[in-house]
């Protein structure tokens, strides 16, 4: 029999069966059309990058494991790459580029709220910052620290460090590039300022049981919450307004960001009697559509075991472009935003997505209103339109869905901006 040439249509055709796409191609992997012709694609190339950061991961240019990738272009034609860590953000500006750390700011302290103690012959530091809210692996930022009088300098503490061990809900230790020795006996001084990143996570979904199981403890979450609707100074023992106090106790501690406040009755909408501020933690001003959270009576403190396992969630990043900037969440937190500076090769860090806090972009700045959710699992730009959506969400005053987080809940923004959420007839 002659031998006759097969002459195959180009492409992949996959709606009808391997019988009636007779002469063309059915299935492939990892290949493209060139000419007509099937051509093998390339392999896999590894993105080492660089680190810019201080403070550097003993292998590798950024910290953690990859959890979440975006790639998009600046209006000035920088490849731009979004790289979420169980343990940071990073913007990278295009393939083999520095990864540029914009990990959001959990929490800044007031000047002289952090110190220091350091031991005679160790690198290890323990630092004392009430209501510090940090675990093991976080990452704090120090400035404005003196010098503890020996080997400990000012340069020595005022740099980024990751979280060695936490022993209480006010001291954790670092570990330091100097050792210390005799001379070591202040304290940083009171000027000391800590800036404390959004906290951690992991790299897998695992069980916790027994000790440590749960949050401080065995506690697998605030039992109860509401919001602020109105500010209240640091010193201030007055009724505390909220929403609702509904599914709180009559009497006991609600915690506001990393302060314990005692209270001794409510009202429907108020927290009253004699207020404590600063139990077992340091007073704080706080804002209107604050969270403001209550435990249950049966969860155990710090250092005490969990009746039974817990499940502890992976860290999981979402992100959307808002137009060059973007918009980010870590499932279970609230939302934040990158903006891209004025200066393109300077790299700013997230900034929170809060009622009443200030965003600055590089044209102007916005602030959130009232309603704009504190928790998400998950945030969505529309491509076209410009919506934010935000999924499994909240609404810190109760009005348009619960005050603590509904995984069924869906709200978004007025068109084209992210300070309307308060959903009326004009939007």
């Amino acid at each position: 029999m002659p031998l006759q040439k097969l002459q195959f249509r180009p492409g992949i055709n996959r709606e009808g069966t391997t019988l009636a796409n007779e002469g063309g191609y059915f299935d492939g992997d990892k290949i493209r059309f060139r000419s007509g012709y099937p051509e093998k694609i390339g392999g896999w190339q590894r993105d080492t990058g660089i680190s810019t950061a201080t403070l550097k991961p003993s292998t590798g240019a950024f910290w953690g494991a990859a959890k979440g990738l975006w790639n998009w272009i600046n209006l000035i034609g920088y490849n731009l790459l979004a790289v979420g860590t169980n343990l940071k953000y990073y913007i990278q500006n295009s393939s083999g580029g520095a990864f540029n750390d914009v990990t959001p700011i959990r929490l800044t302290t007031s000047a002289g709220v952090p110190t220091f103690a350091a031991t005679t012959g160790s690198s290890t530091i323990t630092v004392t910052s009430a209501g510090h809210g940090a675990q093991a692996g976080d990452f704090v930022t120090f400035s404005g620290a003196a010098s503890l009088g020996g080997n400990i300098t000012a340069a020595v503490l005022n740099a980024e460090f990751q979280i060695q061990s936490v022993t209480s809900n006010n001291t954790f230790t670092i570990v330091t590039s100097a050792t210390a020795n005799a001379s070591d006996s202040g304290n940083g001084g009171g000027s000391t300022v800590a800036n404390f990143q959004i906290n951690t996570g992991n790299t897998s979904f695992t069980y916790g049981t027994g000790w440590g199981a749960g949050g401080w403890g065995g506690s697998t979450g605030a039992a109860s919450s509401t919001s602020l609707t109105s500010t209240i100074t640091s010193s201030s023992t007055t009724p505390i307004n909220v929403v609702s106090t509904s599914g709180f106790a009559s009497s006991g501690v609600i915690y506001i960001g990393g302060e314990g406040i005692s209270y001794t009755s409510i009202t429907a909408t108020t927290f009253a009697g004699t207020i404590v501020r600063g139990v077992n933690s340091t007073a704080a001003a706080h804002s209107a559509g604050d969270l403001v959270s209550q435990y249950a009576s049966s969860a155990t403190g710090w250092g005490s075991p969990a009746t039974t396992g817990i499940g502890i969630q992976l860290r999981l990043w979402s992100q959307s472009n808002y137009g060059e900037d973007l918009v980010f969440n870590a499932r279970g937190g609230p939302l934040f935003y990158w903006a891209n500076n004025a200066s393109p090769n300077v790299y700013d860090r997230g900034q929170i997505l809060k009622a009443g806090t200030s965003v600055t972009t590089k044209t102007g700045s916005f602030t959130p209103d009232s309603t704009c959710p504190t928790i998400a699992n998950f945030v969505l730009v529309s491509d076209s339109s410009r919506f934010t959506f935000a999924f499994g969400c909240n609404d810190p005053t109760g009005v348009y869905a619960s005050t603590a987080q509904d995984p069924m809940q869906i709200r978004w923004s007025d068109q084209n901006t992210l300070a309307t959420w308060t959903p009326v007839i004009t939007n």
